[in-house]
């Protein structure tokens, strides 16, 4: 306690020597500078001549902690459609369907449409962004590496401009820069989209970029203070943040624009279509291809930066004077587009801009006139080439043709051949014929098609509309009538497969080099004695600082090769790279990746004593030059990953020829630009200048010498031979789906998935040994009406023999059933229909201080055996006593309500004996207190916090560990019943409220957990909500006169036992809910609980409660017991309640048959951990246990070793580790449960972490975790038998020790006792039946005359 006062002391300290108060939170950043609040921004006012701050206006909002007085736009697919918005609404979830905008700052839901409005007119689209920014020069040093870069971004994506000036009015620096990118049109739109969000948030960027330096320089401050203080000294840093340049920097612009390349010419106001409106839709414009010779200076087309520098100078806009006259300001009838730079020669496209301005190619090129030849010069940094034109040729496309490659035009430009492109293709923008992007289709060579929002294709070059691949059904299973969410389209089966070799090439040279200057300056710092690398790698980190480690491994690098690789260590990169798909099987991961840094190692060691000098020009090649082949074996990949890899594999074969020195050049630019480029000045080091020295060296080295990539498309692979679609299946099938009749009933019915129908059931049987297909299944669906007498088909059950009906209004279902079941026996389908009858229900007309809201006929997932009801809600600040729901018995002549009539009510306030006015009399700083114009709510209550406000209630959350309760005088109001508990529990769980005359303040409380007796069950989770809660006498208390309880079915009344079992005597505030069920949200999926869809409280204060996730993020754990014989781990009927466990993850849709069974490392792992997977085997808890001898001694022995039925399955490396819970009552998928994967714990800890056969995870199963004692009891004519067996955690104990006393007794006449314990027949007693009369025997097992446990048998039984 003292040194913990001491440190905090003297951070005070030093907080304070660095203007901070002792009060103030370090890490807090400073307050905005900023005049208004949210929902408002700085407007001009014509009649004050100044700004003020004012409401935004629709279409804008500004959001609490934005730090701008600025109202932003409302991004692309979000609009505001009131003024003072703090937020904008999602179209998607406003509209529950898939939907956008078509620009940002929407102020009306109106402006939401269908995305195929957008992109059904087109197949790709470039997207342009325009980059502002100011104070700083992104550019100068880095200019390479992006138009290095560019050449190697897939979908034609560049930098065609980076340029750095200087605002003469303010004297910052200003970096421009535009990146162009042309994307496959649903891709294209995302991308727009996510762009267009920074956009309208500029400002808000540049406001919280302002926050860099202010926490780069509290975090340098901070660690010197742990050094200084002596709990990081091993660092040895002296960090000046006065080095560092990070202010200043402004985001001024972040511009987008769309412009989608239309099938055909767009409609007058389609802004997001390239082109302009013809008669002529079809017509091509003219083109033309010139070419230009270099008549000065030297042409590098082999650079990737030289190439697209060339491209952005040729395809340049804004310039005084084009490279020939219509390109220019004045002229701007023709466009030019780079074509290709090679053998000295540049090739250029020039196309027309508008019909009706002809270019004359003749006088702009000037080709036939020796002094007029069009020429103009490119300037490369200092060097200059000029060029001028040489030759020219009209292009294919004006006849709707196209070349077959670029090729075509370069090596035979005169004698060009146009061709048809054909199905599958069309002609971009350079005239060369192009597969269409994923996501589209063409069939006539010339255009391209998309597919449409929610549709995917497997592979580019689709000939065919029938290629593309729905992928979303939601609306259609939504509107349908059979309303199955398991009809919802399964991802396609398909996968294409790729090839790819890469060769990273590495000149050590370079790195070696810089390593030995850094050795030079660590003897300056530190003597030969202060370096010797220890020999068991065990350093003092009291004794030793990094940097000096740092020099010693490099100054001692053949001692950590030593002691890393072993002296003999000398693998080839083939050995290391093909052990990856090869594992040996001694070989860990850490092994792997141990292997590949002794690779780089050995070379650095052997380079250490060898003649570097003139960049190795005295050593072979092979000795300083390390090749790295990588030759991938065919890998499969499904079609969404092939949209994104393809493309992109394929534009990075230019890696080849890409400058990676340039990603060194542009990190010192980046450096010096922040002020990083001294790094011995900004970190305190004597070394740290070496070590960058030595980063920089590594891309310097680097270069790419081989990369090929090929995918294969196999049309087999995604569609069947019928043009379907084929969908990745499970294997469940419902059998019950199948309804059958007559002599079918005895057909042995097999079941399964047709992945050429959607996944759709099939049903076959067997028959002589081949399998016929059994079409016999009854269906109704045909014969339900659409309309019956007084109602409407509401669904068809997925049986295709019952269906539900919804009565029109007025009328209701008799019995409370609408079901409709349908006849198949007979083959007649006769259908007996619900019967509506006219509504007798007395509903009340109305909600005093409320409102009805729905009913019954809205109620998607209603049963159609649920009598009708109304649900209404109360106004702000009122509650219902009595629920929210009315509902009318139809079958008991029409009774309404009966938990009583609807009633919203402010609690009776009147009563001051209620209160505890010391609480509540708002004289606590943190409880409010009411001001002259009515209610007002702190920021902060005791323990907690304001979370939001809406002037008449506010809402408040409790900091970690407390509890938020409900107002307890609102809780003790609602006490007649569990009803009334659940409604005002779910209103009023965290609200905070003034009375009606607004003279008094109401709070909610965070309490104690053990004082607050209950765990806070929250009414909403993420994506979800409670309906209802359960409390303590809806178990414990039957009803009564005073007291009403829930409903709840014999099922869930059973769960809600179990846990209040659990409590044993600690029982929980009958007034708080214990217990909740919970629901998702349409749209997603529950991930579960041991106890289904309930959460609740545990005794010692916390929960267990359900998540609801998209279906792509809902994660399974799968899991198996294996070895369990060789373990003893099963009965003598043959059942497993142990063993090693394998599991699978399966994640979102993912098949589980496609996955691998893995094992799981016992580091970390918990008895709490082992029930968890117990429970998914059926056993309620469970333990963990070493691997028997056996089984080790058999993995020892090798796989083959094992019993077949054991090494079909079985993995070849860990999967899982540091797997534990917190508590005993849990699934693997609960929050309370952690777990890592086998590779990041070797990548984060290294040999700490690594696992061996002996480490597996093994757990017993077992469903009584408590001790307990089971009770035998037999009798023969002489003596009495009390066969007692203990056991705990499915152990067996021996009961012999514990001087157990049992008395024997006959009827109920005692007439012996023993203390005598035999293992296998318990305790015995010796009596004589001869003679006696009775019925029952039975024995009672006492300790310290406490009665803990008896048996009993009887004649009659």
């Amino acid at each position: 306690m003292i040194k913990l006062a001491t440190v905090l002391l003297l951070l005070a300290t030093v907080l304070t020597a660095l203007g901070q108060s002792e009060d103030d939170d370090y890490w807090s950043p400073p307050d905005p500078e900023t005049e208004c609040g949210p929902g408002e921004g700085l407007q001009y006012s014509a009649m004050l001549l100044t700004t003020k701050c004012d409401d935004c206006p629709i279409g804008q909002y500004n959001f609490e902690g934005s730090r701008v007085d600025e109202c932003m736009s409302c991004p692309i697919g979000q609009f505001s459609s009131t003024t003072g918005s703090t937020f904008c609404y999602s179209c998607e979830e406003v509209l529950d369907r898939p939907s956008t905008t078509r620009r940002s700052g929407s102020t009306s839901v109106d402006e939401c449409v269908d995305p195929d409005e957008i992109i059904s007119n087109f197949a790709q689209a470039t997207v342009t962004i325009d980059i502002t920014v100011a104070g700083k020069d992104f550019c100068t040093g880095i200019e390479d590496l992006l138009m290095g870069m560019s050449n190697v971004i897939p979908w034609d994506g560049h930098f065609s401009q980076c340029s750095v000036t200087e605002d003469t009015a303010e004297n910052p620096v200003i970096t421009e820069m535009t990146l162009e990118v042309t994307l496959p049109a649903k891709f294209a739109w995302y991308f727009y989209s996510a762009v267009n969000f920074v956009d309208v948030h500029t400002q808000v960027v540049s406001a919280y970029a302002e926050l860099g330096s202010f926490y780069a320089e509290r975090m340098m401050r901070y660690v010197n203070f742990l050094v200084d203080m002596g709990e990081l000294t091993w660092l040895g840093l002296d960090m000046d943040p006065k080095m560092l340049k990070l202010d200043g920097i402004e985001l001024r612009g972040f511009e987008a624009s769309f412009k989608g390349h239309c099938k055909y010419a767009p409609r007058d106001d389609d802004y997001l279509c390239s082109g302009e409106p013809d008669e002529d839709k079809d017509a091509f414009p003219n083109n033309y291809y010139a070419v230009f010779s270099v008549t000065e200076g030297k042409l590098d087309c082999s650079s990737n930066a030289g190439r697209i520098k060339l491209r952005n100078r040729i395809e340049e806009k804004d310039q005084s004077t084009g490279i020939i006259p219509c390109q220019s300001r004045n002229e701007e009838t023709c466009e030019l587009r780079f074509v290709e730079c090679k053998e000295g020669n540049v090739y250029i496209q020039v196309t027309q801009l508008r019909k009706g301005d002809e270019i004359n190619i003749d006088m702009e090129m000037g080709v036939n006139d020796a002094e007029g030849k069009a020429s103009w010069t490119f300037q490369d940094g200092e060097s200059t080439v000029k060029f001028e034109a040489s030759d020219m040729r009209k292009g294919c496309n004006i006849q709707k043709k196209g070349m077959n490659n670029i090729d075509d035009l370069t090596n035979a430009f005169k004698g060009l051949d146009c061709i048809s492109c054909g199905a599958g293709s069309f002609i971009n923008d350079l005239g060369v014929c192009q597969k269409c992007p994923f996501g589209s289709w063409g069939d006539d060579g010339v255009h391209c098609n998309s597919c449409g929002w929610q549709f995917a294709t497997p592979f580019w070059g689709m000939p065919d509309e029938g290629k593309c691949i729905q992928t979303n059904n939601w609306e259609e299973v939504r509107d349908s009538i059979y309303q199955d969410w398991e009809s919802k389209l399964p991802r396609s089966a398909g996968n294409n497969f790729f090839e790819l070799a890469l060769t990273p090439t590495m000149n050590m040279c370079g790195p070696v080099h810089a390593k030995k200057d850094l050795d030079g300056k660590c003897l300056t710092k530190f003597t030969e004695e202060e370096l010797i690398w220890p020999e068991d790698m065990n350093f003092n980190l009291e004794e030793w600082t990094l940097e000096q480690i740092i020099c010693s491994g490099s100054k001692q690098v053949s001692s950590v090769f030593g002691q890393l690789c072993r002296p003999d260590w000398d693998k080839t990169w083939e050995e290391v790279f093909s052990a990856l798909f090869e594992p040996d099987e001694t070989d860990g991961i850490q092994q792997l990746v141990m292997d590949g840094v002794c690779f780089v190692l050995k070379r650095v060691n052997d380079l250490e004593v060898a003649d570097t000098s003139d960049d190795c020009a005295y050593l072979e090649k092979d000795l300083y030059e390390m090749n790295m082949p990588v030759d991938l074996p065919s890998l499969g990949i499904d079609m969404g990953v092939s949209e994104i890899l393809v493309p992109l594999f394929s534009e990075m074969e230019n890696l080849v020829t890409m400058n990676f020195g340039s990603f060194a050049d542009a990190g010192m630019a980046m450096m010096e630009s922040m002020g990083m480029d001294d790094m011995n000045a900004l970190v305190g080091w004597d070394t740290a200048n070496n070590l960058r020295d030595i980063g920089m060296s590594v891309p310097r080295a680097f270069r790419m010498s081989r990369f090929t990539f090929a995918a294969e498309y196999d049309e087999e692979q995604f569609f069947c031979k019928d043009g379907q679609a084929k969908r990745s299946c499970d294997s469940y099938c419902d059998d019950d789906s199948c309804r059958r009749s007559g002599e079918d009933i005895g057909i042995d019915l097999q079941c399964e998935r047709d992945e050429c129908n959607n996944c759709a059931e099939r049903f076959f049987y067997y028959e002589g040994g081949r399998e016929v297909e059994f079409e016999r299944c009854a269906s109704c669906v045909d014969d339900f009406d659409e309309e019956i007498d007084n109602a409407v088909l509401k669904r068809v059950f997925r049986n295709n023999v019952e269906a539900q009906y919804v009565c029109n209004d007025g009328w209701v279902p008799e019995d409370c059933n609408s079901r409709a079941k349908c006849d198949y026996s007979s083959g007649q389908n006769n259908i007996e229909y619900p019967n509506c009858i006219r509504d007798q229900c007395d509903w009340p007309k109305s909600v005093d201080m409320g409102e009805f809201y729905t009913d019954w006929r809205n109620d998607d997932e209603m049963s159609p055996e649920m009598c009708p009801y109304k649900i209404f809600q109360c106004y702000e600040g009122y509650y219902s006593e009595n629920g929210d729901r009315v509902e009318c018995d139809v079958r008991d002549n029409f009774q309404v309500g009966k938990i009583k009539y609807p009633e919203c009510k402010w609690f009776d306030f009147d009563d001051e004996s209620n209160f505890d006015e010391d609480k509540y009399d708002g004289d606590d700083d943190n409880q409010g207190e009411v001001d002259g114009d009515g209610c007002y709510f702190p920021d902060l209550i005791d323990r907690g916090e304001k979370i939001s406000d809406s002037g008449s209630y506010a809402e408040y959350s409790c900091y970690k560990p407390y509890v938020m309760t409900p107002n307890r005088m609102l809780m003790m109001g609602a006490s007649s019943s569990s009803g009334q508990l659940s409604n005002t529990y779910s209103t009023y769980y965290n609200i905070a409220f003034c009375s009606d005359d607004r003279s008094q303040m109401y709070f909610p409380e965070c309490m104690e957990p053990e004082e607050a007796r209950h765990c806070g069950l929250p009414k909403y989770i993420w994506n979800g909500k409670a309906v209802p809660f359960m409390f303590l006498r809806d178990v414990l208390k039957e009803e009564t006169e005073d007291y009403e309880r829930q409903y709840f079915d014999d099922a869930t009344m059973a769960t809600m036992k179990e846990v209040v079992d659990g409590y044993d005597s600690q029982l929980p505030d009958e007034m708080m809910p214990f217990m909740a069920q919970y629901f998702c949200d349409e749209g997603y999926k529950m991930m579960k609980t041991m106890r289904g869809d309930m959460g609740w409280c545990r005794k010692d204060g916390s929960m267990e409660i359900p998540r609801c996730v998209r279906s792509y993020e809902h994660v399974e754990i799968m899991f198996r017991l294996v070895n369990s014989k060789e373990m003893k781990m099963t009965n003598k009927a043959g059942n497993v309640f142990g063993g090693v466990v394998q599991a699978k993850e399966v994640i979102g849709g993912q098949n589980p048959d496609e996955l691998e069974w893995e094992y799981g490392c016992n580091d970390g792992f918990n008895d709490n951990a082992a029930g968890a997977i117990c429970r998914t085997q059926g056993f309620q808890h469970g333990a963990q246990v070493p691997v028997s001898k056996k089984v080790q001694l058999l993995k020892a022995a090798g796989m083959m070793a094992l019993p077949k039925s054991i090494t079909d399955d079985m993995p070849s490396s860990f999967g899982w580790t540091n797997f534990a819970c917190d508590h005993d009552d849990t699934l693997a998928t609960s929050e309370s449960c952690k777990a890592s994967r086998y590779g990041d714990a070797i990548a984060d800890k290294g040999v700490k972490a690594m696992c061996f056969s002996f480490d597996r995870m093994a757990v017993k199963c077992f469903n009584d975790g408590d001790f307990g004692i089971e009770v035998d009891v037999s009798f023969s004519k002489k003596k009495i038998i009390c066969n007692a067996q203990g056991s705990k955690q499915g152990s067996a104990i021996d009961l012999g020790p514990l001087n157990l006393q049992v008395k024997f007794l006959v009827d109920d006449e005692m007439v012996a006792d023993t203390s005598v314990y035999k293992k296998k027949k318990g305790y015995i007693a010796k009596y004589n039946f001869r003679k006696r009369e009775f019925n029952c025997v039975r024995c009672i097992i006492h300790t310290d005359g406490v009665a803990i446990a008896e048996g009993k048998t009887c004649k009659d039984e």
